[in-house]
Parts: structure tokens; C-alpha cells; sequence
């Protein structure tokens, strides 16, 4: 690349980085919306988990039917509905909130290396700075960030059950039922297998019909049946999930505030009327 371009690429990053910095305030509500949405969406999933579960306390509290409105659920099977079409133009619309939510992850995670660098509980093992950053936390931050995706892939089936399950699949078209693992549950006990009745079990059926699990939902299920002790400790990880981020919630938006107001007094008064300026 030669100096000319070099130049017009870093002039293109400082007008967007320059663009984003005039719309901080905007970008920032619609960041934390949409970790509050998130974080909505697994406590009510939770909360429908501990209500309505059959088995309980001894299989992580597995729920076969959801009960409780879950907006994040909703929103993704509707965008990828093929019953009830927003517009009738086949945009993969979920698949694009899907991408923009995992790239989502991916900046949080990015932000917090950069803001508090890489620690061990409470001691500080690298910092990640502006040509400051050693080989070593590098390669510590590329296997933290596999390892948060890969959790984070895991709690998609908290965030949305439905949707990672199913999709917006239905049982027939006589009913148009919504596909649950309830449904499934009755096929299995009627005695009828899936080789002796494929077109009953949507082998043959065209697509948004039958009810055919998504691989993942088969894995994690399994995992869960099969590891009861997993299922229950990933139950109340997301339980601390969901605390630590109200609990930070309300830190950072009221007591750090307050904190500030009383250490930095008229400082602090000058730096939001700037702000608020900008």
C-alpha cells in the first residue's frame, strides 16, 4: 500500500471515528438498550425455566413450553417467520439482527481488554494498550474471546429458546401451532416413530412445517438430559449474569454519578455542560 492510500484510508477512519464521536450520547442509549434487551430476555427465560418447568430442580429446570412472553424471542421468530410475513420479500432479516448481536458481543468484549486489560480476579496480568500490548495477552485475549463466544452461543438458547429450537416452525396447517419440545414430547408418546410416519414428523414436509430441531438445540438439550449437574450450574450462571449486570446498571447510573458529584464538585458541573453542549 503506498503512502497516498495509507493517507486516505487513516483520513476515512478519522472522519468516522469523528462521526461516531459526535453521535456518542446516541450510540450509547442504543448500546445499553440493547443489553438491557438481552439481559431482559434471559431473566424472563429464567423466570419461565423455575415457574413452569416439570422436572424441576433435578434436570436445571428444562422447560418444554414456554409461558411467559420473552420480546427478543418474539422479534427473531417473527423476522424469520414464513406464516405471517412483516413484508413479503425474503430478507433473512433475523439472521441480520442474529449477526449485528454477536458483533455486539464481540465490541463489548473488545472494550472491556481495553478498559480494564486482562485480570485474574483482582490481579492485573496485562494491559492492553496502543502499541503497548505484549505477545502474550494477544494470544490470552484470542482464547478469552473463543471461549466468550462460545458461551455466548450457549446463551442464545436462554435468550431466545424458541427461536434457536425451532424457529417459527408449526405442528401442520390445520392449527398453526407454535413448535414446542412439548409437541415433540407428545409425538413420542403416541407410540409412533419417526420412520413410520416421516410425513407426520415433516420428512416431507415443506419448509416452516413438522417441527425439526436446529442441531444446536439438539446438543444443548442433550447435554443437559444427559449432564443434570451442568444443566443446573448453567442455570444459576445465568442468574449471576443477570445480577452482576443490573447490579452494575445501577452503579454506574446512579452511585458512580453521585460519587463523582461529591469528590469532583464544580469540576464534574463543567464536564456535563460540555458534554451536553457537544
Amino acid at each position: 500500500m503506498s503512502t497516498h492510500e495509507q493517507t486516505k484510508l487513516w483520513r476515512q477512519i478519522s472522519a468516522f471515528l469523528q462521526f461516531v464521536n459526535i453521535h456518542r450520547i446516541e450510540i450509547g442509549k442504543l448500546c445499553l438498550a440493547t443489553s438491557f434487551l438481552i439481559s431482559v430476555s434471559m431473566m424472563i427465560t429464567n423466570v419461565d425455566r423455575f415457574l413452569h418447568s416439570d422436572c424441576g430442580f433435578q434436570c436445571g429446570y428444562l422447560l418444554e413450553q414456554p409461558q411467559i412472553f420473552n420480546p427478543l424471542d418474539y422479534l427473531l421468530r417473527r423476522l424469520s417467520s414464513k406464516h405471517n410475513y412483516l413484508i413479503k420479500i425474503e430478507l433473512f432479516l433475523d439472521i441480520a439482527l442474529f449477526v449485528l448481536m454477536s458483533l455486539y458481543c464481540i465490541v463489548c468484549i473488545f472494550f472491556s481488554f481495553v478498559k480494564i486489560g486482562i485480570n485474574f480476579f483482582t490481579y492485573e496480568m496485562y494491559k492492553v494498550k496502543r502499541r503497548e500490548t505484549l505477545p502474550q495477552a494477544l494470544s490470552i485475549g484470542s482464547v478469552l474471546i473463543i471461549l466468550m463466544m462460545m458461551a455466548f452461543s450457549m446463551q442464545v438458547m436462554t435468550i431466545a429458546p424458541l427461536y434457536t429450537m425451532f424457529g417459527d416452525q408449526r405442528v401442520d396447517k390445520e392449527k398453526m401451532e407454535i413448535c414446542t419440545l412439548k409437541n415433540g414430547k407428545s409425538k413420542h408418546d403416541s407410540g409412533e416413530s419417526e420412520e413410520q410416519g416421516g410425513e407426520e414428523w415433516g420428512m416431507n414436509r415443506e419448509a416452516g412445517f413438522g417441527c425439526q430441531m436446529t442441531m444446536m438445540s439438539q446438543l444443548y438439550n442433550k447435554m443437559e438430559l444427559g449432564l443434570p449437574a451442568f444443566a443446573i450450574l448453567e442455570y444459576f450462571m445465568h442468574w449471576a449474569f443477570i445480577i452482576s449486570f443490573f447490579v452494575f446498571l445501577a452503579y454506574h447510573g446512579h452511585f458512580k454519578e453521585t460519587y463523582l458529584q461529591q469528590q469532583m464538585g464544580a469540576e464534574y458541573a463543567q464536564l456535563s455542560l460540555n458534554d451536553g453542549d457537544d
